[in-house]
């Protein structure tokens, strides 16, 4: 009967509702003896200002605030877990093409200049395409030294004369006339110009004008085979001399 109730106008959530505003306030019940949150709002009751009030324990708003943030960092967890995940996606998608590029870059630098060159798109297609043409030029200045060099080596080969290249006393090349003066014959590049089995007295002229800065000719003879020799040494760095 709500003549036996008590008035409750002097509540504050209740005046801030007839004043027109949202009322919150917090207080044990008299009635319930437990903490509660008030919060009415403004009302209108047979064209008179009223309030709408609801109330609800501070156990309770604390167990569905509890349920709340557990919720909430869940979710967050999930959250970040697909963030690292799609950021992981991303770091691999865009660090596939650099990868492809410098896998094609070390195949290069390792002396595979057939393999093609990865065709990226983007901010990389200068840097795919700097690299396809970098292999593209660089296989042609080889393949240009590999012809002069093999012209070189008819050209050597077709001279009568004895044509040794030394690096110090190391043989880098040799033509064929080499063979003529040696016994036995056996490979001669990269062994010393004394181990080739040469008249002791052309090893001799060699050895004795390695390292010297003038061209030099030598008559030398004859040798136990009663040959005689011209040695000509000539420093690469001579220049027209």
């Amino acid at each position: 009967d709500p003549t036996r109730m008590e008035n409750h106008a002097d509540r504050p959530e209740i005046a801030a509702a007839l004043d027109g505003d949202v009322g919150k306030d917090t207080r044990r019940s008299i009635t319930q003896d437990i903490e509660q949150m008030y919060v009415a709002v403004p009302a209108r009751y047979e064209g008179e200002p009223a309030a709408l009030r609801v109330s609800e324990s501070l156990a309770r708003i604390a167990e569905t605030t509890a349920r709340t943030r557990q919720a909430g960092l869940v979710l967050l967890g999930i959250a970040l877990l697909a963030a690292f995940a799609a950021a992981l996606w991303l770091t691999r998608a865009a660090a596939a093409p650099v990868e492809r590029l410098a896998d094609a870059a070390r195949s290069m630098a390792d002396g595979d200049l057939v393999s093609p060159v990865p065709e990226e798109g983007g901010a990389l297609s200068p840097l795919s395409e700097s690299l396809a043409r970098l292999r593209d030029q660089s296989r042609a200045r080889i393949d240009t030294l590999e012809s002069e060099q093999r012209t070189l080596r008819l050209v050597l080969d077709g001279l009568r004369d004895t044509v040794l290249l030394l690096d110090g006393e190391r043989v880098e090349l040799a033509n064929r006339a080499l063979a003529s003066l040696l016994r036995p014959h056996a490979p001669v590049r990269g062994r010393s110009v004394r181990e080739l089995g040469l008249p002791e007295s052309v090893t001799a002229a060699i050895v004795a004008e390695i390292g010297a800065s003038d061209a030099r000719t030598q008559e030398l003879g004859p040798d136990p085979y009663r040959r005689y020799h011209r040695v000509l040494t000539l420093p690469l760095d001579a220049g027209p001399a």
